[in-house]
């Protein structure tokens, strides 16, 4: 077969209809040189426009993370800065809330905590108050009494009128102020002395201790004229162990000790000893 024959039994589109062998080879590797060149330049435009691709990803990525971020410190921040403004307002109001609590628990715990500090107040103020008071009664019920003078022959030291406190314990000396009972009256008067001193009033009132003179500057008055009655001068006597000779400070009016009616008093019949004046204060 020709190449006559050959084109006319295949024949090619958009070829000249008559062609040689070697002008068809040399066509067919210029196509071929051509898809050749085809693939590569496709190969790499693929590879360019995948890596560019890629590239523009990343950096939207990158842009949208670092657009989270930030919006993360600010939202961040902004919690922060709230929790810091309701804690500073929790204080002020003088209680604590944390942030998740309602409305309800809040207002629940506020109310709560008000009454737990009114009560505490309420303690602190009464409790004490109740001690005190149940340690004066427990006093007065068994350590002290109070008396009102009345009549007194204890004048200057006490006066008609005053309120005065004895106590019971604590033992009794010369000079202290006591007060006793007699025939279901209690009586104050001044111990002169005690049991086995001797004692000696003269016509003009004057003190003899265990042979010395008493000096008495609480008498506030002359003791010339302070023993106006026979009866009251004694001459020497010894007091009894256990018992006490009393005085009034105003010898004129004092019924004591100088007296038969009175006599030396017994320890027990002594209540107690002046402590302190209550009333006036001055």
């Amino acid at each position: 077969m020709n190449d006559y024959d050959f084109d006319k039994q295949y024949p090619q589109e958009d070829e000249p209809r008559f062609m040689s062998r070697s002008m068809r080879a040399a066509l067919e590797a210029a196509e071929r040189s051509r898809e050749q060149e085809n693939r590569e330049g496709m190969s790499v435009g693929f590879d360019n426009g995948f890596d560019g691709g890629f590239d523009d990803e990343r950096r939207d990525g990158n842009d949208r993370f670092d657009r989270s971020e930030r919006s993360g410190r600010t939202d961040r921040s902004e919690r922060n800065d709230r929790s810091e403004r309701n804690e500073r307002n929790d204080r002020n109001d003088g209680f604590y809330r944390s942030d998740g609590e309602d409305s309800g628990e809040k207002a629940g715990k506020t109310r709560k905590k008000g009454k737990s500090w009114f009560i505490k107040s309420i303690l602190g103020l009464v409790l004490p108050l109740l001690l005190i008071a149940a340690a004066v009664m427990l006093a007065f019920t068994f350590l002290l009494d109070v008396y009102e003078v009345q009549r007194s022959s204890m004048d200057p030291a006490l006066n008609d009128g005053e309120i005065v406190l004895f106590h019971r314990s604590g033992s009794i000396e010369r000079g202290d102020i006591v007060a006793f009972k007699h025939d279901d009256m209690i009586l104050i008067k001044r111990v002169i002395a005690v049991g086995g001193d001797t004692v000696s009033i003269s016509e003009s009132g004057e003190v003899t201790l265990n042979g010395s003179p008493l000096a008495e500057d609480y008498t506030g008055e002359h003791i010339g004229s302070s023993n106006s009655s026979k009866q009251a001068v004694i001459h020497e006597h010894q007091v009894p162990d256990g018992h006490f000779f009393v005085m009034g400070d105003r010898r004129i009016t004092s019924i004591d000790s100088r007296h038969e009616e009175i006599g030396t008093i017994p320890q027990d019949m002594i209540t107690g000893k002046l402590l302190l004046r209550i009333w006036p204060i001055w």
